[in-house]
């Protein structure tokens, strides 16, 4: 069986150890080796998780429950190794190879893909998905769900009934290009402000 280096931690201490780690079908071996002692210990396989967690192309295994031990090593021998036993092929993540094997050039090339494909999706797919459902969509429901949000906020609103009439008035004689009747309120609240909603209602202040 071939031996790996590996800095191994106990999770008692924040000292770690050298040592060398064996990959047995079913189990690993991790051998510590001191001036004044030797000790081996064994790491079942349903207790190993990989960590995922990678500083300076640095990768780490843990062991059983906090306070967890682990051990960390440099290169992809290990995961080579994993990847030969079924049992173990799940510790293997081909994305985590990937990204070790290549560094920091394939994760600015995996960033600049996803920066690419969301600026595609905010600048061209959704516009154009919005404007074919709005396309499509019955100028009926469009008043009616006007309707729902304007009806229980109008009451709140204080309408100013003289001023809105007249602006209404002003506003029917407009030649405006819109399938839906546009119906203005005033609201006496000293902000300057204007809002719309679906259906052709228009609120100023």
């Amino acid at each position: 069986m071939k031996t790996f280096p590996v800095k191994y931690f106990d999770g008692k201490s924040s000292k770690p150890f050298d040592a060398l780690l064996t990959i047995f079908p079913n189990y690993w071996n991790v051998s510590i080796k001191e001036e004044d002692f030797s000790n081996i210990i064994k790491w079942e396989i349903e207790h190993i998780k990989s960590s995922q967690v990678y500083t300076q192309k640095i990768k780490s295994f843990s062991y059983g429950n906090y306070p967890f031990q682990y051990i960390e090593y440099q290169g992809d021998d290990i995961l080579i190794e994993i990847e030969k036993f079924q049992e173990q092929k799940k510790l293997c993540n081909k994305t985590d190879s990937f990204l070790h094997k290549f560094g920091a050039k394939s994760v600015a090339m995996l960033m600049l893909a996803i920066v690419t494909f969301s600026g595609l999706m905010y600048f061209y797919v959704i516009p154009n998905v919005a404007e074919k459902f709005a396309e499509n969509i019955d100028s009926t429901y469009v008043i009616a769900f006007g309707n729902y949000i304007f009806d229980p906020l109008k009451p709140e609103l204080n309408i100013d009934d003289e001023r809105s009439a007249v602006l209404q008035e002003f506003t029917n004689q407009l030649t405006l290009d819109s399938e839906y009747p546009i119906e203005v309120y005033v609201a006496k609240i000293d902000e300057l402000n204007a809002f719309a909603m679906p259906g052709g209602k228009i609120v100023i202040f």
